[in-house]
């Protein structure tokens, strides 16, 4: 049988022991136990979207929309790139439908073309009977104008 060995730097002095400890009963090749420990004890992709889904939701309750920029950082996490990351995935059929409706609860827009609709404040509302689309054009006189189309 194989010595136990800690995985890690030493703790510091007065520090506690937090290194993982792995005892086998057999030689065992370490490619093989990586591989395992990746896919049955971390999961990095679950974690960093969770992590995303987080800052997102801290970023989206304190601005009080989900449009954030490219460049823009939630403490050190890069959330502006999480959330370009998440449109790419969803636009490529890639992602579930319980991660995108999280993100919908938040405010995601999926389309740059939409959220440069939202950012520029042009909206629009579907009223009346008919069904008829109107432009609210601005808050100078809260009035709605026709649209032409």
């Amino acid at each position: 049988m194989q010595p136990s060995e800690y995985i890690g730097p030493p703790p510091g002095e007065g520090e506690e022991e937090s290194r993982l400890l792995l005892r086998f009963a057999a030689p065992r090749d370490p490619v093989m136990v990586a591989d395992w420990v990746s896919f049955n004890v971390i999961d990095t992709e679950k974690q960093d979207w969770a992590r995303g889904w987080a800052s997102l939701k801290t970023f989206a309750e304190r601005e009080l929309h989900a449009r954030v920029p490219y460049g823009h950082k939630e403490g050190a996490y890069p959330l502006g790139q999480w959330i370009a990351e998440q449109r790419r995935a969803y636009g490529a059929g890639q992602m579930t439908g319980l991660r995108a409706r999280r993100l919908e609860k938040l405010g995601m827009v999926w389309s740059p073309a939409d959220e440069c609709v939202v950012a520029n404040r042009i909206s629009f509302e579907v009223c009346g009977a008919g069904g008829h689309l109107d432009r609210v054009t601005g808050a100078a006189a809260g009035m709605k104008e026709r649209a032409p189309w």
